[in-house]
């Protein structure tokens, strides 16, 4: 299912939310979760997903306001960055560390800016003790995007400067948030944000699709298999 990115002129749409609700709630075997926008004639810029999960986690469809405050927790429950949202969220969450600690797996904003984690394993910065106060745990990247910021190229440029290290998630099995992350904006612009060799690196995303590991530059060479093909 897809549903088009607004701009805060229009409220959250309620479609989007019953397709994420359908494609999170509705994936039953472990497969390729795959993220994808299409554009039609006029511009206007259409999200997809599909969730394909092998545990029956305890998903919920949750509508955060703006003006929210949080503070990400680290390794041990450290506190780490603290922030206050902007904007309007819409999102598929999952409670960690209690049923209100509500982690947002996929969602959208205000402002048509859209965040997916998809499957990876992940190695990247674990944090050093003199840099925890402003470090976010990767597992809050969702409600930090979405509820501060308008397009993906806000967030790249945000990125720079914000140290992001994985922590356990006991939901699975205490791996060190096995994801990668794709972000959409209602221009159609989209990043990768993947964690591997110890460090964070943002690509820009020209195919606009994305699934679950191995890294995306992988996935960008492996299309070259296929340029045969014809939708002739």
């Amino acid at each position: 299912m897809f549903e088009k990115m607004r701009s805060s002129a229009a409220p959250l749409p309620i479609l989007l939310a019953a397709a994420l609700a359908g494609a999170l709630l509705g994936g039953t075997a472990p497969d390729a979760c795959t993220t994808l926008t299409i554009t039609d004639t006029n511009g206007g810029v259409y999200l997809g997903r599909t969730m394909e999960f092998a545990l029956d986690l305890p998903w919920q469809l949750t509508y955060f306001p703006a003006g929210r405050e949080y503070t990400s927790k680290l390794t041990d429950g450290t506190p780490g960055l603290a922030y206050r949202t902007k904007y309007r969220m819409m999102a598929v969450t999952m409670p960690l560390a209690s049923p209100t600690d509500l982690k947002v797996v996929d969602g959208l904003n205000a402002e048509g800016l859209t965040f997916s984690a998809l499957a990876f394993p992940a190695v990247g910065p674990e944090g050093d003790p003199e840099g925890l106060r402003k470090a976010l745990a990767a597992v809050d990247l969702g409600s930090w995007a979405l509820g501060q910021f308008a397009t993906v190229a806000e967030v790249k440029t945000a990125l720079e400067s914000q140290p992001v290290i994985l922590t356990p998630l006991s939901t699975l099995g205490n791996a060190r948030t096995p994801l990668h992350y794709v972000l959409h904006d209602r221009t159609g612009a989209g990043i990768v944000i993947e964690y591997a060799d110890a460090k964070q690196t943002v690509y820009d995303n020209p195919v606009n699709v994305m699934t679950n590991g191995p890294r995306f530059p992988w996935h960008l060479t492996n299309l070259g298999n296929y340029s045969f093909l014809t939708n002739v």
